[in-house]
């Protein structure tokens, strides 16, 4: 994920000056960017979403000015991204609005987090990745990684044709990529599901002649993820 984009639509300046550090805190643990746009009301941000800008997370302040029902028709007409709702200090997701279970919680930070990270699950938020690699940062796509391994500090993705290394910590590496595709089988391994062929007691098998280790306190989590990802 090289940057999210996020729009916070309010009338309250006070309130967007309190949104952006929260998110930005949850983001920048992963080393993730974010670029803030603030609108006034749904039609200004219909406007954006016209002009082609695509949007990642949409914090809205409900109000008498936006209620609810004219948010939840707008969350109907885009469900590209992902939303927070905040009323009076309190926040619901746009599961719960779309599910029309609207279950409010304390607007804190481990709420914030919590909602965020369903933002970092999707795969279309993570297409590519920014490395560091040689004094420069390399774009890398996400579904040609085989498989992750770290030794020390030293992070080496093995891609479909070719080998990159850099610094790095397997956790960030983790966080960024799609829980759906990727599995962390080891504290030292990360596979993608998509290229395993087999698994043995204590391996994946990758293209048929690559051997990934799995943890053995790991190895049912590891069978229960592989055939759920095959179904």
């Amino acid at each position: 994920m090289i940057a999210v984009n996020t729009a916070v639509v309010t009338k309250n300046y006070t309130f967007y000056k309190q949104m952006v550090p929260m998110v930005e805190l949850y983001f920048k643990k992963l080393k993730i960017k974010t670029d803030f746009l603030l609108c006034g009301g749904l039609t200004e941000l219909h406007d954006v979403a016209e002009k082609g800008k695509r949007l990642d997370l949409i914090v809205i302040e409900i109000s008498n000015q936006l209620p609810i029902d004219d948010i939840q028709a707008f969350m109907d007409a885009d469900q590209s991204a992902e939303y927070m709702l905040i009323s009076d200090d309190k926040i619901v997701d746009s599961a719960a609005v779309r599910n029309g279970n609207l279950i409010y919680r304390n607007l804190t930070q481990n709420n914030v987090n919590h909602i965020l990270s369903r933002l970092t699950d999707k795969t279309n938020m993570a297409k590519h990745l920014l490395v560091p690699v040689a004094g420069c940062s390399r774009v890398v796509a996400v579904d040609k990684i085989v498989y992750a391994e770290i030794m020390k500090r030293t992070l080496t993705l093995h891609l479909e044709s070719e080998i990159i290394t850099y610094q790095g910590q397997l956790d960030v590496l983790a966080a960024q990529l799609p829980k759906t595709n990727f599995f962390r089988c080891h504290r030292s391994y990360l596979v993608n599901l998509d290229y395993v062929t087999g698994i043995r007691r204590y391996d994946f098998i990758l293209n048929d002649d690559i051997f990934v280790p799995i943890a053995k306190g790991t190895w049912k989590k590891a069978s229960e993820a592989l055939l759920q990802f095959i179904r």
